[in-house]
């Protein structure tokens, strides 16, 4: 994604917060719904935002940056999903 270092846009961590941002979008971009979905804390949810927010630039509780960060979750996702294959 976007100000992502290779290091930042791999691994369990990314992956963890494409599926907490993922649900969050799905949840209506409320906080308190995607932590009951995932299951976890919404603090953990909060972290994993505030940490997308500090990698890219684009804050999730805007609506402009959201549908960047959905974009760049999606994108970011194909292309992971290429990577695995080759």
């Amino acid at each position: 994604m976007g100000g992502m270092s290779s290091s930042s846009a791999t691994g369990p961590c990314a992956r963890d917060r494409a599926s907490t941002f993922r649900t969050y979008l799905a949840h209506g971009a409320n906080m308190n719904a995607a932590a009951a979905a995932i299951p976890s804390h919404r603090h953990t949810v909060a972290y994993r935002l505030d940490r997308l927010r500090e990698l890219t630039g684009l804050h999730p509780g805007s609506a402009d940056d959201r549908e960047r960060l959905g974009l760049g979750v999606k994108a970011w996702l194909v292309l992971d999903a290429l990577a695995e294959v080759r």
